[in-house]
């Protein structure tokens, strides 16, 4: 995944990911943090975005509205 062409990393801090243009963990801030995603105590997943994901352009049969953007199987488990 890419914000504003800038590659989205993933990193683990304090039990939760978080998706960052940020090249190391140590420069994570508020401004390069895209997303994060927690695990409540019961469970329940929640994804927060703070940023744009990249998507491809419309082709002609689509628009933004009905595009996806994922993320790869088993980048992120629980545990």
């Amino acid at each position: 995944l890419k914000s504003d062409g800038a590659t989205i990393y993933l990193y683990v801090v304090a039990g939760t990911v978080i998706g960052s243009t940020a090249a190391t963990e140590a420069d994570i801030t508020a401004g390069n943090t895209i997303f994060d995603v927690t695990v409540s105590g019961t469970g329940s997943v929640m994804l927060q975005q703070f940023a744009e994901i990249d998507h491809a352009l419309p082709g002609v049969g689509s628009n933004y509205a009905d595009q996806q953007a994922t993320l790869a199987d088993t980048l992120i488990t629980l545990t």
